[in-house]
C-alpha cells in the first residue's frame, strides 16, 4: 500500500499549504450553506403543493453530511493532530444515514420521493340479510293445508256443510282425531272444545261419507264429555243418522259418580242449546237414555223435529230425548215434534213420544207427538213422557193412536191433549201449542211446523 503523503508534511511550507487548504474548504462550506438555503426555499414551495415533509428533512440531512465530509477531509490533511474547534460541524454532527448522495463533482443530488400509493377505497360492508323464519303456513290456501272438509271457522262459529264436516265437528267436541279447520287457527288443531258453537249451512246426508266401518254414528258429547255450546241447525235436515249401540264401553256408566249411563242419539249429552234442526234415521241399541236428538238433555232443545225410528231393550227412550232432567240450573224441551216410531223390548220401558223421563224440575213445553209407541208392558209409557213429575208438561199434544202401550202411571192426571188426525189438520192442535208465549208454530199441510 502506498504511504499517505499528507502524514509527512511537517515543514513550515507544508503548514502554509494546509492553512490555504483550510481557507479553501471554509469557502466551500459557505457556498454549500447558500445552496442549502436555496434548496430549503424550493422545499417550502413543494410543501405548499404536495404537503411533503420527508424530502425537506432528507435534503437538510444530506447537506449536513456533505459539510461533515469536507471537515473530515481537512482534518486528514492536517495529519489527524488538529482538534476540532468548538462549533465544528464534524464534532457536533453524529453519524447520519442520508437519503441523498453527492455526484462525482461533489454536488448534492436531491433525493427522489417515493411515489405515493393512492389510497384504496374502503370496501363497502354489506350486512347479511337476516335469516327468514318460516311461518306455518306461509300464505297457504285450501290446497296447501290438509284442512278438514265441509267445515270452516267463521266469526267464532264452526260452519258445517256436509257429513265429513259434521264428523269433524264431533271430533273437535269429543277431543278425538281432531283436524285442522280452515279459519280456526294457522297452527292449532281445535281439540276437546265441548262449548264450541256450530251452524249448519246445508242439509246433510250421513250415509254419504261419514259413517265408520260398522256404520254407527259416534254421538257428539260422548264418553261423559257433553255438549255445552250452541248448535244451530239453521232449519236444515240431517238424514240417515244410524247407530247400533249394544255396549256401555264408550260411555261412563257410573251412577255413583253422578254420571248417568248411556246417552245415545245425534248428541249423547247436552248442557247447551240445540235448535232449529230436523233429524231422520234408525237407532238400534241396548243402552239406556236414547233419543232421536239427544240421549240426555240437561240444557235446552228447541224447534227440533225427529223422524228417527228407535228400538231398544233398555229404559228411557224418547223421540227427542231419552231423559230430560236438571243437573245444574234448568232443562227444557220446547217447540219440538216427533214422527219417529219407538219400540221397546222392556216391560217397564219409561218411554215417551218426546222424552222417556221428565223430572227433577225439567220442563217439556209446547210439543207434540204423532209417532207410534210400542212395548210389551204398559208401565211408564206415555204419549209425551214415559215418566214425569206433575206440572212438568205444559201445552203439549199427542195423536190418539200413537200410544199403543198404555197410560203413564206417574201422572195422576195426564195434562197432554189427546188429539185426532182431524184436529191436527184443522188447527186445533196449533192453537194449543201457541198458547205458550213466543211459540214459533205455523200450520203446514196436515201438521204444525216451526218457523225457521
Amino acid at each position: 500500500m502506498a504511504e499517505n503523503k499528507y502524514r509527512t508534511l511537517h515543514t513550515p511550507a507544508a503548514a502554509e499549504d494546509l492553512a490555504d487548504e483550510q481557507a479553501r474548504l471554509a469557502d466551500r462550506v459557505a457556498a454549500l450553506e447558500q445552496k442549502n438555503q436555496a434548496l430549503e426555499e424550493q422545499l417550502r414551495q413543494k410543501q405548499d403543493k404536495a404537503g411533503g415533509k420527508k424530502s425537506k428533512g432528507a435534503l437538510i440531512l444530506g447537506l449536513a453530511a456533505a459539510a461533515a465530509l469536507v471537515v473530515v477531509g481537512a482534518f486528514a490533511l492536517s495529519g489527524g493532530d488538529r482538534q476540532a474547534p468548538a462549533g465544528d460541524t464534524a464534532a457536533e454532527t453524529p453519524d447520519i444515514i442520508s437519503d441523498t448522495e453527492g455526484d462525482p463533482e461533489g454536488n448534492l443530488v436531491e433525493a427522489q420521493e417515493e411515489p405515493s400509493v393512492p389510497a384504496q377505497p374502503a370496501e363497502e360492508t354489506v350486512s347479511p340479510e337476516p335469516e327468514k323464519t318460516e311461518q306455518f303456513p306461509p300464505e297457504t290456501t285450501q290446497n296447501d293445508v290438509d284442512y278438514a272438509e265441509g267445515i270452516a271457522y267463521v266469526d267464532g262459529t264452526f260452519q258445517v256443510s256436509n257429513g265429513s264436516g259434521l264428523a269433524a265437528f264431533r271430533d273437535i267436541v269429543n277431543g278425538e282425531n281432531a283436524q285442522l279447520v280452515e279459519g280456526y287457527s294457522e297452527t292449532e288443531v281445535p281439540n276437546h272444545l265441548p262449548d264450541s258453537n256450530a251452524l249448519l249451512t246445508a242439509d246433510i246426508d250421513l250415509a254419504d261419507d261419514s259413517r265408520p266401518e260398522d256404520g254407527s254414528w259416534m254421538p257428539i258429547g260422548a264418553r261423559g264429555i257433553g255438549y255445552y255450546g250452541t248448535f244451530d241447525g239453521g232449519g236444515h235436515t240431517i238424514y240417515n243418522l244410524y247407530g247400533q249401540y249394544y255396549s256401555y264401553a264408550w260411555t261412563y256408566a257410573k251412577e255413583e259418580d253422578n254420571v248417568h249411563p248411556g246417552g245415545c242419539g245425534l248428541f249423547a249429552q247436552n248442557g247447551g242449546l240445540i235448535r232449529s234442526l230436523t233429524v231422520s234415521g234408525e237407532i238400534d241399541c241396548a243402552v239406556e237414555r236414547v233419543g232421536g236428538i239427544v240421549g240426555i238433555n240437561e240444557g235446552i232443545v228447541s224447534e227440533c223435529t225427529s223422524y228417527v225410528n228407535i228400538t231398544s231393550s233398555e229404559k228411557y227412550m224418547g223421540g227427542i230425548a231419552g231423559a230430560n232432567e236438571i243437573k245444574e240450573e234448568f232443562a227444557k224441551i220446547q217447540f219440538c215434534a216427533n214422527f219417529g216410531n219407538l219400540t221397546s223390548e222392556n216391560e217397564e220401558p219409561k218411554m215417551g213420544g218426546i222424552c222417556g223421563g221428565n223430572w227433577r224440575g225439567a220442563m217439556t213445553v209446547s210439543c207434540y207427538n204423532v209417532g207410534e209407541l210400542r212395548a210389551p208392558g204398559v208401565k211408564y209409557c206415555g204419549g209425551i213422557a214415559g215418566k214425569a213429575t206433575s206440572n212438568s208438561i205444559v201445552n203439549c199434544c199427542y195423536l190418539s193412536t200413537s200410544n199403543q202401550c198404555g197410560e203413564n202411571w206417574d201422572l195422576t192426571e195426564d195434562p197432554s191433549y189427546i188429539a185426532s188426525e182431524r184436529e191436527f189438520e184443522d188447527g186445533t192442535v196449533l192453537d194449543i201449542l201457541q198458547t205458550t208465549s213466543g211459540a214459533p208454530w205455523r200450520q203446514e199441510d196436515d201438521y204444525p211446523a216451526c218457523v225457521p
